[in-house]
């Protein structure tokens, strides 16, 4: 039973060494046993984009599009600073023209971003989905009538196709809502149809 007992600790110990021990026959071969082995390494950690999908960089995404009610060709901008791997904060400015009506809205605006889908290795494609809400100031100035501005509250969502490490191109919109009403109007719809997203 001894016997068993030992032949089978030095079976143990010899699957268990991972290191090449001394050649065969050589002194130091039988000098002492080797017992060693390695634990598992853990994998590499995620990159922070991959983790919580916000960008690592400070992001300046300019976009055209459309506002509905009022109706206006749409030119945005937003500066977006990351604060978190998950988050981003930065002025946005959307101004809409229409033969009739000027629309201007500055506001703070908070992005949360959710985990790239496909392939977010850089230079590769993936997509990059977040949810985005802001609060400021909205202006609308209609023929006939003058300038009234007001309080804004917005929300919406957005994507973000990865097509290159620093130039991505991407798509937003938003609801914007005006608790008291600006130039009679309490709510309109703004898209950026099209925007190309700068890192730096």
């Amino acid at each position: 039973m001894v016997r068993f007992l030992l032949v089978t600790l030095a079976c143990l110990g010899a699957c268990a060494t991972t290191s090449p021990g001394p050649a065969a026959g050589s002194a130091a071969a039988w000098s002492k046993p080797s017992f060693s082995g390695n634990l598992l390494t853990a994998a590499p950690a995620a990159s922070s984009q991959q983790e919580g999908g916000a960008p690592e960089e400070t992001s300046l995404p300019i976009g055209v599009g459309l506002t509905t009610g009022p109706s206006t060709f749409l030119v945005g901008g937003t500066l977006d600073f990351p604060i978190d791997t998950k988050l981003t904060f930065g002025p946005s400015i959307q101004y809409g023209m229409d033969d009739n009506v000027d629309l201007v809205t500055v506001c703070g605006q908070l992005k949360y971003f959710l985990p790239p889908s496909g392939d977010a290795e850089p230079g590769s494609f993936s997509v990059l989905p977040y949810v985005t809400g802001g609060v400021g100031l909205a202006s609308i100035d209609k023929e006939g009538s003058s300038r009234d501005s007001g309080l804004m509250i917005n929300g919406g969502a957005g994507l973000r196709f990865l097509t290159g490490e620093r130039y991505r191109i991407g798509s937003e919109a938003r609801l914007n809502l005006m608790p008291d009403k600006v130039s009679g109007e309490r709510t309109f719809l703004s898209f950026e149809l099209l925007q190309v997203v700068i890192s730096f």
